[in-house]
């Protein structure tokens, strides 16, 4: 469960690799523990790698052993199996009942994002209903009364100026930083391309390569999917695509895909 975490981190795609691991893993999810279980299914919900067998056994092991849980592993179970959109409800009594245990002033800024994210999926996700009804109204008022940590505005100045430069060129009025659920997420570049429209926005991945087809870490993945659920048509776009490409290639993107789309 370590070696697959750790793959998955990287950034390791081989298919090879993971579906030899995928079954190394198979064959021994009865014997993991909480901590190997929360790593193992982190680790599919970074790559979205998802053996429908593999599946099944870790949520028959999680319902088995998620009551022996600590506050932070039925968080890391919690959480990936947000991002993994699995919302089994025997598991998730339990990891609901450990969560409820949570003290706000105690979360890390990651942990308290985590726990948002994992409520925001409770409510918007419709194959979550069952694992809803569990959630007590304490825990709710818990973590709206505590600190909002949230999301943060794309870093790279010159994507911005960018982006924003060919935006203004085409007439379109946008806004930076605009700020979705009192701060848990920031949208980079909003814009609306006709009146009484759906809201649209850029998120930029920081940390992913340019070839990457979608977010590569459970936390940006479920704010575009979250930001969708919302009512967003949210473009994703890794920053270092946008590095290589060409002057052209930066202005096609954004008048022919961006603002057609």
């Amino acid at each position: 469960s370590a070696c697959a975490l750790a793959a998955a981190t990287l950034g390791v795609d081989d298919i090879v690799f993971w579906q030899n691991l995928h079954a190394a893993l198979l064959g021994c999810v009865e014997q993991q523990t909480p901590r190997h279980l929360a790593d193992t299914l982190l680790a599919l919900a970074t790559t979205q790698l998802c053996p429908i067998a593999l599946l099944e056994a870790l949520q028959t092991q999680l319902s088995n052993i998620a009551r022996l849980m600590e506050f932070d592993e039925a968080l890391t179970c919690a959480w990936a199996m947000s991002a993994l959109r699995l919302f089994p409800s025997p598991a998730w009594a339990w990891l609901i009942r450990c969560l409820s245990d949570l003290e706000p002033a105690t979360l890390t800024e990651m942990q308290g994002n985590q726990v948002r994210q994992v409520l925001l999926s409770l409510e918007l996700e419709p194959s979550a209903k069952e694992a809803l009804a569990m959630v007590p109204g304490a825990l709710v008022a818990a973590i709206d009364g505590g600190n909002l940590i949230g999301d943060h505005l794309c870093r790279d100045d010159d994507i911005l100026e960018g982006v924003c430069e060919i935006l203004n060129e085409a007439g379109v009025e946008f806004q930076l930083g605009e700020v979705v659920r009192s701060g848990l997420y920031i949208i980079d570049i909003a814009f609306r391309t006709n009146e009484g429209g759906s809201p649209r926005g850029v998120v930029f991945g920081m940390q992913d390569g340019a070839e990457a087809v979608q977010p590569h870490d459970p936390w940006s993945l479920l704010k575009c999917r979250h930001l969708q659920l919302l009512g967003w048509s949210v473009e994703w776009l890794p920053v270092q695509r946008w590095r290589i490409w060409s002057e052209e290639e930066r202005r096609d993107w954004v008048c022919h895909q961006l603002l057609t789309r």
